[in-house]
């Protein structure tokens, strides 16, 4: 579960900052921009790399860097390392696209230029699955990555929706398939086995 985004600049001014119910109490976003900041500076001049990941005893940090702005998202080590550094590059490049000429014309040092982000920040977590599709379309043998959420629902891979009636409709169907692989295989693979056994 997500606790805590903060996006900041490369000099710690903190850009945008939201926390959810379960936020993380006492967390200052200032302080945190800044101390981002000093471990993005002092592990590039040490290693030559940048901190991605932290993880504490409850809670797990992923950072992700970009045209020197940083996002910064707290979260829950339940949810895994590849997970929140999936969402925080997905948080930060919808950032930098919508924004992008707010921060050269108006400067990283109104904030209030940022605080509509609030508006996209849902859509942009919940739709950060297609990544993760598009990667499985890319495999040899997949067609269609879909993820059906609910009874009216289908996420797509692409931005650009195929029609849901068409995709709803085609579901009973790919389900029944879906269903008669998955008994063809467990047939044949317990077969396999009793063959290994019997000989």
């Amino acid at each position: 579960m997500i606790r805590n985004v903060i996006i900041f600049s490369a000099s710690g001014i903190v850009l945008y900052e939201k926390a959810f119910n379960n936020g993380i109490a006492g967390v200052k976003p200032s302080m945190l921009g800044n101390l981002m900041v000093a471990m993005h500076t002092f592990s590039n001049q040490t290693t030559g790399m940048s901190v991605t990941f932290i993880e504490l005893s409850n809670i797990s940090v992923a950072m992700k860097w970009q045209n020197k702005i940083g996002c910064c998202l707290i979260y829950d080590c339940s949810d895994g390392k590849l997970l929140g550094q999936l969402i925080c590059a997905e948080v930060l490049d919808a950032f930098i696209q919508d924004y992008t000429g707010a921060m050269n014309f108006v400067g990283l040092n109104n904030t209030t230029e940022y605080k509509g982000f609030s508006k996209r920040l849902a859509n942009v977590i919940y739709y950060s699955i297609r990544p993760i599709m598009v990667y499985v379309e890319a495999m040899q043998g997949v067609r269609k990555a879909l993820v059906v959420n609910a009874p009216h629902e289908v996420i797509d891979a692409q931005q650009n929706h195929n029609d849901d009636f068409e995709i709803l409709a085609d579901i009973p169907s790919l389900v029944e398939l879906a269903n008669e692989l998955s008994k063809h295989f467990f047939l044949h693979a317990q077969m396999t086995h009793l063959s290994d056994i019997s000989l």
